[in-house]
């Protein structure tokens, strides 16, 4: 594929085909496409996550399953089953250093975020091992199950330049999300994972209803320290039942976006969906974690919200899709015959929303992420087949057959 930087390709494997490579580009204010780069090898590779480095740069991690994958600099370690990556390009797309995850079975990078000195922090797990399971280039290695049921998570500080401040296992949890904060804490996003427990560091956290499933966030200060652990329970098995997205603002406070089944409880605020899936936001107060407001959005039909952001003047926009008919504040949405459709919200940041919209086309469009900028324009990312079309002043775009990608960015 093209996307104006020139060409680039998933890797070719000369028996099989095309592999789901990492594709990663980088883009200016206007939409003009500053450079791709794709990154493969003769087994799959993903790219589940990614952050702009303040210098300009970028860093990405995911996951690789066979010998030979790199980032442009040296081929990583790798095993015989999957492997996770972290890596860092500078601003014109050039490799700076890269590190992988490698023990005997499947290990992964979830989640990378940045501070204020452009340290990059990641979150991963590594499953159960019967051998060592290194990370790189820590030099420390652990063994799995330390506690854990199926595996543990852990979390790794990274200096701009690839040097390791420190490294600990989050025992029995499974991590997916991390984001920095302004006073450079961090939050980490996680489930319980096999286990009614979570140990971090000699402390122990317990899921405070053992027979329902549980996801749970946690604060920590820039030296690793635990300064709050709060436990939600998800109280649903359903895979789409699941934290999605998490926002921290100016004043520390955090914002949680996703989709529930049934009831939740959120610090002592229930939320119940209405009947499936439902799209939810709530609030902890940073300092402590606990509950500001909690709210649903949805309707007999399924809608789920994915990704949050939030703008230095106090606006946040909610990204997702929905099925059916939907109301927010009092406005209907309708999706376009039996397809999932875009929905987005712009809330004040007490929850109170302050429009709606969705687009629908002839087949299914989800959005993955959306990004607020200082002036509350907000860009918009997801996947989409067949047309493609915001407002009547752009041009419609289609897909060339399956799932496409596309990114678009609304101005104020």
């Amino acid at each position: 594929m093209d996307l104006g930087a020139g060409p680039v390709a998933s890797y070719a494997h000369p028996n099989i085909g095309s592999m789901n490579s990492v594709l990663v580009t980088k883009h200016t204010s206007d939409g003009t496409t500053a450079w791709s780069r794709a990154f493969g090898t003769t087994g799959s590779s993903t790219g589940s996550t990614l952050v702009a480095t303040r210098d300009g740069g970028v860093v990405i991690g995911g996951i690789f399953s066979s010998s030979g994958f790199h980032l442009g600099g040296e081929i990583l370690a790798s095993s015989a089953r999957a492997n996770g990556f972290i890596g860092k390009l500078d601003a014109y797309g050039n490799h700076d250093w890269s590190f992988s995850v490698s023990g005997s079975r499947d290990d992964r990078i979830a989640g990378v975020a940045v501070d204020s000195a452009n340290n990059v922090l990641a979150i991963g797990t590594i499953t159960q091992e019967a051998d060592p399971v290194k990370v790189f280039p820590f030099g420390e290695e652990f063994r799995y199950p330390i506690e854990g049921g199926n595996g543990d998570a852990f979390v790794v500080k990274i200096s701009d330049s690839g040097a390791p401040q420190w490294l600990f296992p989050i025992v029995g949890g499974l991590n997916e999300i991390i984001v920095s904060t302004p006073d450079d804490s961090f939050i980490v996003q996680g489930k319980y994972w096999g286990t009614n427990q979570v140990k971090i560091s000699g402390q122990v956290f317990n899921n405070p209803n053992p027979t329902s499933v549980a996801a749970y966030v946690i604060k920590f200060s820039s030296s690793g320290e635990v300064l709050w652990f709060k436990t939600f329970n998800i109280g649903s098995t359903n895979p789409l039942s699941a934290i999605s997205d998490i926002a921290v603002d100016s004043s520390d406070d955090v914002y949680v976006v996703g989709s529930l089944f049934n009831t939740m409880n959120i610090g002592g605020i229930n939320i119940s969906s209405n009947g499936s899936s439902d799209g939810f936001l709530f609030k902890l107060r940073g300092r402590n974690g606990n509950a500001i407001f909690a709210k649903s959005f949805g309707s007999d039909d399924y809608s789920s919200v994915n990704s949050i952001s939030i703008s230095p003047s106090g606006r946040a926009v909610l990204g997702g899709y929905f099925y059916g008919d939907l109301y927010i504040a009092g406005e209907l949405h309708s999706s376009l015959d039996s397809y999932f459709d875009i929905l987005i919200i712009e809330t004040d940041l007490s929850g109170y929303v302050l429009e709606s919209n969705s687009y629908n086309n002839s087949i299914t469009e989800l959005v993955s992420s959306v990004l607020l900028d200082n002036y509350n324009n907000y860009l918009m990312g997801g996947h989409f087949s067949g047309n493609l079309k915001f407002s009547d002043n752009l041009d419609q775009v289609r897909s060339l057959g399956g799932d496409d990608l596309f990114i678009t960015k609304f101005e104020k």
